[in-house]
């Protein structure tokens, strides 16, 4: 004759087994998600300092030359945190650090965050021979440096890059 249902052993057997394993693969569980946390956190931290970077290059490739002396640039400001300049169909553009954020802004257009989480923001700018004296002017830059940290948690990541301002237009 066969009894019907598990005895009291064998649901004790089978909850220690159980308890067992997740003794076991809990903790690897819990790092494995940990460790996707942490890299998607990266992975979006660095797509905004790319984003960024790139939207910057793209401006500031577009600088317009000065009507008056083709061999210079329409360029209001250089600084170490800030660039003023007019792109070639006139409209003038603003790069500054704002805090902890890069803004990007238009003339007669509200001002929009290009990245946050800013560690440091820097623009460096050159002679034509790759230089960089306090004698560079709108008159004589030829490159423009931009160095972009973004800080997400104890982490930092960095990029720089430079662009040509002599390319034809």
């Amino acid at each position: 004759m066969c009894a019907r249902g598990w005895s009291l052993v064998e649901l004790t057997l089978v909850i220690v087994i159980l308890g067992t394993l997740g003794i076991f693969i809990g903790p690897l569980l819990l790092s494995a998600v940990t460790a996707y946390d942490k890299t998607q956190t990266s992975v979006a931290t660095l797509a905004k300092q790319r984003y960024a970077i790139e939207r910057m290059v793209r401006e500031i490739r577009d600088i317009r030359r000065t009507p008056a002396d083709t061999a210079t640039f329409d360029i209001s400001s250089l600084a170490g945190t800030n660039f003023t300049f007019f792109k070639a169909d006139g409209t003038e553009v603003a790069l500054a650090l704002s805090g902890s954020t890069v803004t990007l802004g238009y003339t007669g257009v509200a001002t929009s965050t290009l990245t946050d989480q800013v560690g440091g923001f820097s623009l460096v700018y050159y002679l034509q021979d790759g230089t960089t004296t306090t004698g560079v002017t709108a008159a004589n830059v030829a490159f423009v440096e931009v160095n972009l940290t973004l800080v997400e948690g104890a982490g930092s990541f960095a990029s720089r890059t430079r662009v040509n301002l002599r390319n034809p237009q």
